[in-house]
């Protein structure tokens, strides 16, 4: 089954979601619709302590109010950023046995190359998993990439 990692964005103050994060989130639903893949994580801790929700629950609220099955979302709510999205998330992803894991993110995530969802979710996948079969592909409302094999 494959599956998406969905990263998270800064909340407002009271906790709504940007127009990036909603982005963000209506490619995630795109994914599920088409049947691209069977569950959304959705990455993101409290960042902003004012908003007094993590990214996480926010995402999946937004989901759900717009009618994705909450049995399809998967919370990871410990990181705090690009590098812990991936820490966390793909451990969860990778025991749900997927070829290809789609990374859903913008791009303002390509602006700096230490933050690089594709560099962060490759680093990470090659720590904890031998398998060089599974495909990660970056998939942003503009255009999307497969890793690079090395």
């Amino acid at each position: 089954m494959d599956i998406a990692i969905t990263l998270g964005y800064w909340l407002n103050d009271d906790g709504s979601i940007s127009d990036i994060l909603v982005r963000r989130l209506n490619m995630a639903k795109e994914l599920l619709d088409k049947g691209l893949v069977g569950y959304v994580i959705l990455s993101g801790g409290v960042a902003n302590a004012k908003a007094k929700i993590s990214e996480a629950m926010a995402m999946k609220n937004y989901l759900i109010s717009i009618g994705v099955d909450e049995e399809k979302l998967i919370i990871e709510d410990n990181s705090h950023s690009t590098d812990e999205n991936f820490y966390y998330s793909m451990p969860i992803a990778l025991s749900y046995n997927p070829k290809m894991i789609y990374i859903v993110s913008s791009n303002e995530h390509f602006t700096y190359y230490k933050f690089n969802p594709l560099k962060q979710a490759t680093d990470h996948l090659n720590k904890i998993s031998k398998d060089n079969d599974i495909r990660l592909v970056v998939y942003t409302d503009t255009y999307s990439m497969d890793r690079i094999k090395e």
